[in-house]
């Protein structure tokens, strides 16, 4: 995942004494690893990357594909350049390079040195330039077109500059898959008192009953436990404006049009996958559900998917319109003539939507989040969120209140109990409860009551990972900083261990086997049945059929072993074939079947009959009267 830091400080105050680099070690040290570092602008000089205005734009007298435009510096400095871009027009704020500049060539993968050169028989110099020549992105299909606010003459290093973080998530920690959960852990490492400012989500409905609301039903709650859903009537579909634009490729992400660009904005800032379709192209109502046998569908990227049960889809009363927590279809999606938005947000079963991205190899942002098991009350947030920003750049009205269909989700917080002394016993530094509280806190976490010397600890909404007091101490020690835990040796004596008698018994065969020039080995305890008949017989596995794997590796792992003698003699055949002639070998471990009167195993506990073995092979020759083998 990629973190803009401009975006992270737009919702948290950094102090003006940290370095990018001290965040990326505590950073890395404390939540996430950060892989690699982008700084965007570094090598932009200011006296020659600048803002720049186009006041004029003629055709080339020599190209018809290229145009002669006058680029205004300075109110008495103005500078005419050749430009080839499809996008250039007059009145447009734009980054201009100036002859001497270095900027960087998709063509030669490096950078260059502007030069005054005469293109097509008119003298060029300088450069207007696109994302790909400022390293910002690899697009260079257009010019960069800035937001009318900058000054000419203003420095690009001074608007544009940013540093991206290459940050790889835990699967454990899906709160820290959006800039939100990011500025949180930074705010908390290096702020005493929190400054993060979450973002808006409140809207406003103006009643329209012109537009029904569809009904919305889901037809197995373990496959998806909310279902939430706005209506945004009379909406503008054009190209997003350029803040929007800018934060989505920051992300790494293409932008395509508002719409669609707001709620991968949403999923980007908060993290929760939303899903826009055009209302008048469904029919009827909503329905969560599993696919139809021969079901198909298109998706977004013009495949067809042929459906099978246990693929979760999103359906009206004629078809499937979107494959579920994975990507929409073609037959729902927004286009340039949609006028009215049905907004989706969801939580989706994590295991159903990892199935069902691996096997249509369809690894997308928002099914990479739901794997990793969302809080439900995130679809509220999210669609309210994205419901406001529609609204408000595209123009929309929202018409009907948030529909919000589960069975009994609870948004009460979780309580897990803490007492100090135990916070002081497990990290072995004196800390106080005031400082552990404070820590907790800057985290979301909340004191709900105390007694005695029990904390008992609320737990925010959005940390699905935490259940017991060990990881709310793990919670602050990672923030307090894992460096100030004292390094102290180890007293007292080591504990005796008491071996089991299986344990023992084995461990002293194993000594005098070694002690005898024996070689010990470890094979995988699966085999396949063809193996197994060739060393018992095929009446003998009929008799006892070996344990068979449900989802197996390989065809050469496919069942588990009811004999170690093929182990043994497929080592001394391999050896054999390797030029070794005197093979000592054995192996200790165990022989699978199912319980039954006369087999019980070793270990009661166990489903299986789980037997002990330690079996021994030689490999050996014998000399003629000559000497030879």
């Amino acid at each position: 995942m990629y973190v803009s830091m401009n975006w992270i400080k737009e919702h948290i105050d950094i102090p003006e004494s940290v370095t990018i680099d001290e965040i990326v070690d505590k950073l890395t040290k404390a939540s996430v690893e950060v892989d690699g570092i982008n700084r965007i602008g570094e090598w932009w000089e200011p006296g020659l990357i600048q803002v720049g205005l186009v006041k004029e734009i003629m055709p080339h007298p020599n190209a018809d594909r290229l145009r002669l435009a006058d680029i205004e510096l300075a109110k008495s400095e103005t500078q005419r350049v050749v430009c080839g871009a499809p996008n250039l027009a007059i009145g447009q704020k734009i980054v201009f390079a100036k002859t001497g500049s270095k900027v960087y060539s998709p063509k030669t993968n490096g950078f260059i040195t502007l030069e005054t050169a005469k293109i097509r028989g008119v003298e060029s110099s300088g450069m207007v330039l696109s994302e790909s020549e400022l390293g910002i992105s690899d697009n260079h299909e257009g010019i960069l077109v800035l937001d009318d606010k900058y000054d000419v003459g203003t420095s690009a290093q001074s608007i544009l500059a940013d540093t991206i973080l290459d940050v790889h998530i835990w699967p454990n920690r899906p709160d820290l898959m959006n800039i939100i959960g990011i500025a949180r852990e930074i705010d908390a490492i290096f702020n005493a008192t929190s400054t993060l400012t979450l973002p808006d989500t409140s809207y406003k409905v103006q009643a329209d009953k012109s537009l029904p609301f569809p009904n919305i039903e889901i037809d197995d709650y373990t496959m998806c436990s909310r279902y939430t859903g706005m209506l945004i009537k009379d909406v503008t579909i054009k190209e997003s404006p350029q803040w929007l634009q800018d934060k989505l490729r920051s992300a790494g992400m293409r932008p395509i049009y508002n719409v669609v660009d707001i709620t991968n904005f949403v999923m980007m800032e908060m993290g929760q996958p939303l899903h826009s379709f055009d209302y008048d192209k469904l029919n009827g109502t909503i329905k969560v559900r599993s696919a139809k046998k021969n079901e198909k569908l298109e998706t977004l990227d013009g495949e067809i998917r042929e459906l099978i049960s246990s693929d979760l889809v999103i359906a009206d009363d004629q078809t499937a319109i979107a494959l579920a927590g994975v990507m929409g279809g073609a037959n729902s999606d927004i286009s340039d003539a949609t006028k009215n938005v049905f907004l989706e947000a969801a939580n989706f079963n994590p295991n159903n939507i990892r199935r069902t991205s691996q096997k249509f190899d369809l690894r997308s942002e928002a099914s990479a989040r739901f794997e990793r098991n969302l809080p439900p009350h995130l679809a509220l947030l999210g669609v309210q969120r994205a419901a406001k920003l529609i609204a408000e750049i595209c123009g929309g009205t929202i018409i009907h209140e948030l529909v919000d269909v589960n069975k009994n989700i609870s948004d009460k917080r979780s309580l897990v109990k803490m007492n100090i002394e135990t916070v002081q016993k497990i990290c072995g530094i004196k800390v106080s409860e005031e400082e552990v509280l404070k820590k907790l806190q800057l985290l979301g976490f909340e004191l709900d009551s105390k007694k005695n010397n029990d904390l008992m600890i609320s737990v925010p909404l959005w940390r699905t990972d935490i259940t017991i007091v060990d990881d709310l101490i793990e919670e602050f020690i990672r923030v307090y900083g894992y460096d100030t835990v004292p390094s102290v040796a180890i007293n007292g004596e080591i504990p005796d261990h008491d071996l089991q008698d299986i344990v023992s018994v084995k461990s002293q065969l194993q000594d005098l086997f070694v002690a005898q020039g024996f070689n010990e080995i470890i094979s995988y305890s699966l085999t396949t049945v063809d193996k197994l008949k060739i060393i018992l017989g095929d009446a003998a596995v009929i008799e006892n059929p070996p344990i068979a794997l449900k989802n197996t590796l390989s065809s050469e792992r496919s069942v588990l072993r009811t004999s170690m003698r093929h182990s043994l003699l497929e080592t001394i055949s391999y050896n054999i074939h390797n030029g070794q002639s005197d093979i000592w070998i054995f192996e200790s471990g165990r022989i699978y079947t199912e319980k039954s009167k006369d087999i019980t195993g070793t270990f009661a506990e166990s489903p299986l009959a789980e037997q002990e073995y330690l079996v021994g092979a030689i490999s050996a020759q014998s000399l003629d009267r000559f000497g030879l083998p």
